[in-house]
């Protein structure tokens, strides 16, 4: 990434070390690395995009969207049920995706933070959800294109973005992560939703031209 995207990460290295420390806490330095990469692009987007958004928000759902990522699966399922999280039939199928709404409520019992818009979008930042909040879909777009991802929908998605803006940019990603997804499991219905969610917003600003 260029000299803006360096600038940006030392400031929140700098400015949020307290929560880049809790991270150690759960996960691996592997993890940890993506969480920083996640947080400093999300600002990037933001940025460099000039959307208008709560910047703190935007950070902290970054650095902490993954605190359960490495969870294994007894734990994640006991965790959930202590938290009173509702476990779906898919779910209890595919565990792995309950580390979102378990990451939203443990910074909450945790670090103290009791904010709507963090909280949807770490809940939400795997599967992506109908009506997701701007908070999210940065967060969406920013965890699966951020410039340590290797694989080739990353870069296309960082191309898009620059060149198309960041609607383009988080359809685009929305679309391949479903894709990506039917390689390891059955489709998440929420996924589907929200592909349909951004269509029909696609739709809509295409036809108000």
């Amino acid at each position: 990434m260029n000299t803006e995207f360096t600038k940006i990460r030392n400031e929140i290295e700098i400015n949020y070390s307290y929560y880049l420390d809790y991270l150690n806490t759960y996960l691996s330095k592997e993890k940890i690395a993506h969480c920083i990469s996640t947080s400093t692009y999300a600002l990037y987007i933001v940025r460099t995009k000039e959307i208008k958004v709560n910047e703190h928000k935007v950070i902290l759902s970054g650095i902490l969207h993954d605190l359960c990522r490495e969870w294994k699966t007894d734990d994640i399922i006991n965790k959930a049920k202590e938290f009173n999280i509702e476990i779906n039939e898919y779910e209890k199928k595919y565990p792995v995706l309950l580390h979102g709404p378990l990451s939203a409520n443990l910074i909450i019992k945790e670090l103290n933070i009791c904010d709507v818009d963090i909280y949807e979008a770490i809940y939400w930042h795997t599967t992506g959800k109908a009506n997701l909040g701007l908070v999210g879909q940065i967060l969406y777009l920013s965890d699966f294109s951020e410039p340590l991802r290797k694989y080739s929908q990353a870069e296309k998605s960082r191309e898009i973005l620059m060149h198309y803006g960041f609607f383009d940019a988080l359809f685009y990603s929305a679309n391949e992560r479903y894709k990506l997804s039917l390689k390891k499991r059955e489709p998440s219905p929420y996924s589907l939703e929200f592909i349909n969610w951004l269509k029909n917003k696609k739709d809509l600003l295409v036809n108000a031209e």
